[in-house]
């Protein structure tokens, strides 16, 4: 069934603008080729074509901030507006990052260690 792999690879490319889809597809991509697996798949097909409105085109940027091997603070979300340009996008979610670093290090100077 190689029309089943065709459709996953689809939907696999969809999922970087519609993140709701993203446990689905990476559930179908895991899977044999099967006829349960290729109803499912068109079920979320469906699904997509029900529900237009959700496709916006703005990007989902995310980070994680660890201390040591613990994740401290962590962040998914839609960027607020459609950028022209993906180095525009990635400056942004930079942006953020950075801002994040810094209030977690002003919270390290202004309480130091006991």
């Amino acid at each position: 069934m190689s029309s089943f792999r065709w459709l996953v690879g689809k939907l696999n490319f969809l999922q970087h603008t519609r993140p709701d889809i993203s446990f689905a597809v990476q559930y179908l991509s895991l899977q044999c080729p099967q006829i349960p697996y290729m109803l499912a798949a068109i079920h979320v097909i469906r699904y997509l074509m029900g529900c237009p409105d959700q496709d916006t085109r703005r990007s989902v940027t995310g980070f994680i901030c660890f201390l040591g091997a613990s994740p401290v603070s962590w962040k998914w979300k839609k960027q607020p507006t459609i950028f022209l340009s993906f180095a525009e996008a990635k400056y942004r979610a930079f942006r953020k990052v950075l801002l994040t670093i810094l209030f977690f290090t002003s919270l390290a100077c202004r309480h130091p260690p006991a």
